[in-house]
């Protein structure tokens, strides 16, 4: 397989998998909606809208693969604040996405799933803990329940297709190319925002106790290359986490110390925060497809914090 689509290819994950697969020699076309980045990685750019049909039926063919991570993100605020805007687009394009990959007989499909369907946990969850029966945490509802659709239309699709689909329930993901703002921003890339110009002291939304597992950037997307290379079965769904949680306080205090910062943390438990604990078990993708991260918690933020202070 050597020629890859990336759709979503302007945002965090997406550009960094344009970066690794063309290290990997892998012709790659990359799709994005308003602002192509400054560092294209040798890829081929479209601009195009994946809510279109006639857009997406364009820029599908002849591909041997397709990574998606196309999608309407937010952070832990728009969660909160506008629920609604993470489901119907996200719906429609990869409903579009998943039936023209079909009708092209593109060979493998990746869809980028998230590990939020599943429930405050204080062990590590597989696959198969996730309980549909179980109403999701109500800030999570929107985006859970639009992520398992997707996943069982992928599933629906492979069962009647000859195109390979992957689901990959991937836990917070961090690194170089994140969006680092203050606000509307996953939670270590605005921390390393917001503690750059931070002097005396730093608010953090919650209360600083809720645990998460982080996975750095480039162990995504070895899992990925990985699953596209070894997945045997029409469809699979795996976990693809760092397999250790951390408390959001220990991540806050290490992103400290990397800053080189002497300000003093605080907690704000009035604002809006996600108050539970989700910790994902990893041992499938070990056993069934050769992987295990490589970066530790600590090269990963002193990485990233290198990273955000030579390039923004």
């Amino acid at each position: 397989m050597k020629k890859i689509l990336v759709c979503g290819a302007s945002g965090f994950i997406g550009l960094n998998l344009v970066k690794f697969f063309k290290n990997k020699n892998y012709k790659v076309i990359a799709t994005y909606k308003t602002k192509r980045p400054k560092n294209t990685y040798g890829a081929i750019w479209i601009k195009t809208d994946l809510i279109s049909y006639k857009n997406v039926k364009k820029i599908v063919k002849n591909c041997d693969g397709l990574i998606q991570c196309a999608a309407i993100t937010s952070g832990a605020k728009n969660m909160v604040s506008k629920p609604f805007t993470l489901v119907g687009d996200n719906v429609i394009m990869n409903s579009l996405l998943m039936k023209t990959s079909v009708q092209n007989n593109v060979k493998h499909f990746v869809f980028l799933s998230c590990s939020v369907m599943y429930h405050h946990s204080n062990k590590n969850l597989k696959e198969t803990d996730y309980d549909p029966t179980k109403k999701l945490h109500k800030v999570y509802e929107g985006m859970g329940l639009t992520k398992v659709y997707i996943e069982n239309m992928c599933k629906f699709y492979a069962e009647r297709s000859n195109t390979k689909f992957s689901v990959i329930r991937h836990t917070n993901i961090y690194g170089p190319h994140d969006k680092f703002e203050n606000i509307n921003a996953h939670f270590m890339s605005s921390v390393i925002s917001r503690s750059r110009y931070a002097s005396k002291k730093l608010m953090v939304w919650g209360e600083g106790k809720e645990k998460r597992d982080f996975l750095y950037i480039d162990d995504l997307c070895s899992a990925i290359k990985n699953i596209m290379d070894r997945q045997k079965i029409k469809f699979d769904l795996v976990n693809v986490s760092y397999g250790k949680a951390f408390s959001v306080k220990n991540i806050v205090k290490k992103i400290k110390m990397y800053m080189g910062k002497r300000y003093n943390i605080f907690f704000d438990k009035k604002k809006p925060s996600i108050k539970i604990n989700i910790l994902i078990d990893n041992s499938k993708m070990v056993r069934q497809y050769n992987w295990k991260p490589k970066i530790s918690i600590d090269n990963g933020i002193k990485k990233t914090v290198s990273w955000y202070l030579n390039n923004i």
